[in-house]
């Protein structure tokens, strides 16, 4: 017994009266991109590329940012100890 129909079997009178298409066993081709011109393809790499390095750019500030706040820590407990 799915879940799903275990859930509708309990819920309201709005749940039975939308069925869920069930899934068939048939094969379904996978989605194929589609093929680009030259210029798309060329702006969705170019897209790609700015995100990938955003993402590595925000990566590398996190560490920054854990780095200097560890070098706060430490700096503040070496002057409580030190009595600087």
């Amino acid at each position: 017994m799915k879940l799903s129909k275990l859930f509708r079997r309990r819920g309201g009178r709005h749940l039975e009266e939308t069925q869920a298409p069930e899934l068939s066993n048939t094969f379904e081709e996978p989605n194929v991109e589609p093929n680009y011109s030259r210029t798309a393809h060329l702006k969705q790499t170019l897209q790609e590329k700015k995100a990938a390095k955003h993402q590595r750019l925000a990566r590398r500030l996190n560490w920054i940012i854990f780095y200097l706040v560890i070098a706060i820590i430490v700096v503040y407990c070496f002057m409580i100890f030190i009595n600087f």
